[in-house]
C-alpha cells in the first residue's frame, strides 16, 4: 500500500491481491471515515494540512496499516508583487 499527499487529502493505492476476483470489495478507514471499493484506490480530501493520520486496509481476511502525512500548506503569492501586468493582455 502506497499514497500520493495533498495539502487537505491523501490519495492511497495498492496492487491488486492475487486471487482478486470482480465484486470483492477492500474496506480503507482513515480518520473513522471507512469507504468500500473495488477499485484499488481511494481519495481521501477534507484533511488538515501537515498532519499524520493512520490507514487501514481490509481485505479477505488480510489488514495493513499505514502511516500517512498530509503536505504543509503552500504559500501563496501574487505575481503582481513581482511585476507581472495582469491586464490579460501582456505576455509576462
Amino acid at each position: 500500500m502506497r499514497y500520493i499527499p495533498e495539502e487537505s487529502g491523501v490519495i492511497i493505492y495498492w496492487d491488486l491481491p492475487e486471487g482478486f476476483t470482480d465484486g470483492e470489495m477492500y474496506s480503507v478507514t482513515l480518520n473513522g471515515n471507512t469507504v468500500e471499493t473495488e477499485k484499488c484506490h481511494v481519495h481521501f480530501m477534507g484533511l488538515e494540512p501537515e498532519t499524520e493520520y493512520t490507514v487501514v486496509w481490509l481485505y479477505n481476511g488480510t489488514r495493513e496499516e499505514l502511516t500517512v502525512r498530509t503536505l504543509p500548506e503552500r504559500k501563496r503569492v501574487n505575481v503582481l508583487d513581482f511585476g507581472a501586468v495582469g491586464d490579460g493582455a501582456t505576455l509576462n
